[in-house]
């Protein structure tokens, strides 16, 4: 093989480098572009994350109160037809009028809470 050959084959050899580096270039810019869709990506789902987390808290803590407020309806709508049960019983010492008031406020005042409960449970 003469020098010329010779030069001529590692000349082609360097050209075949040459274009696998480009190659390479390329495949890694590709990749880099895929790195920063999916970085970009990554943050729009940490911020989802985040809004989540502080929506879940709030529904949380609206749930804790709410369970709350409900205890304490239940607590007094007990109380009221207890009452109730007490006025039904022992109404004799009340005239026919006051004690139908009576109840009819009783009852109404029952209704309300029992409203109350039942939106605070939606």
């Amino acid at each position: 093989m003469t020098t010329i050959e010779k030069i001529n084959l590692i000349s082609g050899k360097i050209q075949q480098l040459l274009h696998k580096q480009q190659d390479m270039i390329g495949q890694n810019q590709a990749l880099q572009a895929m790195l920063e869709q999916q970085k970009a990506l990554l943050l729009q789902e940490q911020e989802e994350n985040s809004r989540l987390r502080a929506d879940l808290t709030i529904t949380q803590r609206e749930l804790e109160r709410r369970t709350l407020v409900e205890g304490d309806l239940k607590i007094k709508v007990s109380e009221l037809e207890v009452q109730v049960e007490s006025l039904r019983n022992g109404s004799g010492s009340m005239d026919k009028a006051t004690r139908e008031a009576m109840e009819k406020q009783l009852d109404h005042y029952i209704k309300e809470i029992d409203k109350c409960i039942a939106l605070l449970s939606q």
